[in-house]
């Protein structure tokens, strides 16, 4: 009898050392996605003691107050400005998605000027094959979906421009965002940046060759083994985007290697080239250019941008007496950006929000975008006026202590 359990166990002891040569060999292969899924797994620990303070809206402004350095945030009653919160509101941090508000308004204005026709018909292929796969190919489906779920792809396969320009302006579609700036073109694009008062800096770039040049980056720091990162011009994203576009055999390999491993960035690369590589403008320029839009006149492109950003169902459930909200945001690893304006049941006039953090610990970032604080933060800001009093106060006198110090 144990001669038998002895047999079985020596049995036992040869299949598992089997099982951890055969699993080392494997990790030895694939060495490189090993090393990157244990960056991600110790990355994801950054951070991890404060997630369990941030359970409300309002400990979120604890954080603000802590970590004055990397966010900015700005909120007012439009013609109530003096009484606004001001926190950090001029220094220019990377957005996500917020300049391509300045691709919505140069498509409004090229369309009242006559120069694009927002009933023209485009291929559907046309705008799909600008999506990258293991990147943003996911969401553009769900835009495909929706397309077709409200019967706007005809028979032949084709969208019109208007319905292109709204999956930018709702849905944060990247490969509509890259033909709509194909289109329009980087001039018009940059020219219309300006026109609103931001910097050149906070010009929008294509998606896809953003990601196309954060791969080439990537490999670059890992071949080199060199921890500098190389200046990448704008010029360089919108020809990465073009050739992407336009040449079927690169952009064959170039899905066939983004399906297997995507950007082959970790967690902590993809924050450092957010930072670094993102359009940048301040709280203070974003929230300008959503007042003046909710302000324009009827007709005027501002206006029309502004249309296609409201959200008129889904907010007052969150937020007492607010009716709609306009609104543009997004996040990548370490940044969340944000942008509204609240228009009232009442006679009140609209309040403007913008948020903008980044530098953030992984651990902290993921969970506050999980949990939908920094949308609860500015929901409660634009909807609870006690609340931006308390955070007004709060602000305030953080502030002011900060500035007294020695």
């Amino acid at each position: 009898m144990s001669q038998s359990r002895l047999g079985c166990g020596t049995h036992l002891l040869i299949a598992f050392g089997l099982f951890v040569v055969a699993v080392s060999v494997i990790a030895y292969q694939n060495r490189d996605t090993v090393s990157m899924m244990w960056a991600n797994v110790t990355a994801m620990n950054e951070g991890m003691n404060l997630t369990e303070e941030l359970r409300y809206p309002e400990d979120v402004l604890d954080y603000i107050e802590a970590h004055p350095e990397t966010v900015s945030l700005v909120a007012y009653t439009i013609g109530q400005e003096d009484d606004g919160i001001e926190f950090d509101t001029e220094t220019t941090r990377p957005l996500v998605n917020l300049s391509n508000v300045a691709v919505v308004v140069a498509y409004a204005e090229a369309v009242a000027e006559g120069a694009l026709d927002a009933s023209a018909r485009v291929p559907v292929a046309e705008v799909s094959r600008r999506a990258l796969p293991g990147v943003n190919e996911q969401p553009h489906e769900r835009t495909l979906d929706r397309w077709t779920e409200a019967n706007r792809i005809d028979a032949d396969s084709t969208i019109a421009v208007s319905d292109i320009a709204e999956a930018v302006a709702q849905h944060n579609d990247d490969a509509a965002l890259d033909w709509l700036i194909d289109r329009l073109g980087a001039e018009a694009i940059q020219a219309q940046t300006e026109a609103l008062g931001w910097p050149s800096a906070a010009t929008p770039v294509p998606k896809s060759g953003l990601y196309l040049e954060w791969a080439e980056v990537g490999s670059a720091l890992r071949d080199g083994g060199s921890d500098s990162l190389p200046t990448i011009e704008q010029t360089a994203f919108h020809e990465a985007a073009t050739r992407y576009a336009s040449d079927s055999t690169y952009a064959r390999e170039i899905r066939k290697t983004f399906r297997t491993r995507g950007t082959n960035l970790t967690l902590r690369d993809q924050r450092r080239m957010a930072q670094e590589t993102l359009p940048r403008a301040s709280a203070a320029n974003i929230a300008r250019t959503f007042a003046d839009m909710a302000q324009a006149t009827t007709n005027e492109p501002m206006a029309a941008t502004y249309a296609l950003l409201d959200r008129s169902t889904g907010i007052d459930t969150l937020s007492t007496g607010v009716q709609r909200v306009a609104s543009k945001g997004g996040a990548m690893p370490g940044v969340i950006s944000f942008a509204g304006v609240a228009h009232y049941a009442d006679e009140r006039p609209p309040r403007v929000v913008v948020l903008s953090m980044e530098e953030m610990p992984l651990a902290v970032f993921y969970h506050v975008l999980q949990s939908g604080l920094d949308q609860g933060l500015a929901l409660r800001l634009l909807g609870d006026d006690a609340f931006f009093e308390d955070a007004r106060e709060r602000l305030d006198a953080s502030t002011s202590g900060t500035e007294s110090a020695p």
